[in-house]
């Protein structure tokens, strides 16, 4: 920082050193023939080439001293943002540490529910196992990137699906139809999963004339998704996509100018579009 402002205030004064030289030794004696003789006419423009000087000194100075403390004011200023983030960063390690005690017990409990209730119930134990799955997936599945396979994110919505099922004794009338490859992409995880978990929750799955509809297409790094459902009478009475606002924020992050939501929400029904590079 020093060494720029050094370096700014010597390319400063060289120019008005260089300058009051040609003033003093080309320009003066070109205008005034008889410049070296004339000792009236020569102390009037020495005074003022003198004043010049000092004046450009002074104001040299006062740039320098002004660059000076604006460069301590943002080291500063840098400093006191560096020691926020890095008391955030501290504080979000121990949230974390203390995030991976629950579900190491949560985890063994489950486990230990299913283990009890095998011999009791089939669909007591197979609801068991999917949630502890669904719950291990959202809670520390992803990588470093923070990202999974697509086919995790998938196989979560069809354990998603088939929970529901089970609780309401596979009454739920839900069309889930998957196209194109899903090896080998990665997505963020949840987003799909909250979309689905959404239309459950909002929507009427009782009707098998108008079932809950859900789309996947991947055509190689394009991802289409849909859902399509009946709003159940809570959901008529919101609009303007319901429970998706936290959604949508995680898109604008992960997916800046990569996706495309739309929803539509007319009447008795509610569907969504998702256009995902992935």
């Amino acid at each position: 920082m020093k060494g720029t402002l050094f370096r700014r205030t010597a390319l400063i004064l060289g120019t008005i050193v260089v300058w009051n030289c040609l003033v003093h030794f080309l320009l003066l004696p070109r205008f005034f023939d008889s410049y070296v003789y004339f000792s009236g006419k020569q102390n009037f423009w020495f005074q003022v080439i003198t004043y010049t000087v000092v004046i450009s000194w002074a104001i040299t100075y006062r740039f320098a001293q002004l660059f000076f403390t604006q460069q301590q004011q943002q080291q500063q200023f840098n400093q006191q943002e560096n020691d926020r983030l890095n008391d955030a960063i501290k504080q979000a390690e121990l949230t974390n540490l203390k995030k991976q005690i629950s579900p190491h017990f949560f985890y063994n409990t489950l486990n230990f529910f299913y283990a009890q209730s095998v011999q009791y119930s089939e669909n007591l134990s197979r609801g068991i196992m999917l949630l502890s799955e669904i719950m291990r997936y959202a809670i520390k599945d992803d990588d470093e990137e923070g990202k999974v396979h697509l086919s995790k994110e998938v196989a979560q919505i069809q354990n998603y699906v088939e929970l529901n099922q089970l609780r309401f004794d596979n009454r739920l009338c839900v069309q889930l139809n998957i196209k194109g490859n899903l090896e080998y992409r990665r997505i963020v995880p949840l987003i799909l999963l909250t979309f689905v978990e959404n239309a459950f929750k909002f929507g009427d799955l009782s009707n098998p004339d108008h079932p809950l509809l859900i789309e996947i297409l991947v055509k190689e790094n394009h991802l289409i998704f849909k859902t399509y459902n009946k709003k159940c009478s809570e959901a008529k009475k919101q609009s303007g996509g319901i429970g998706l606002s936290n959604t949508r924020r995680r898109l604008l992050l992960a997916y800046p100018n990569r996706h495309k939501l739309t929803t539509s929400d007319e009447g008795d029904f509610f569907s969504l579009t998702l256009h995902l590079v992935l």
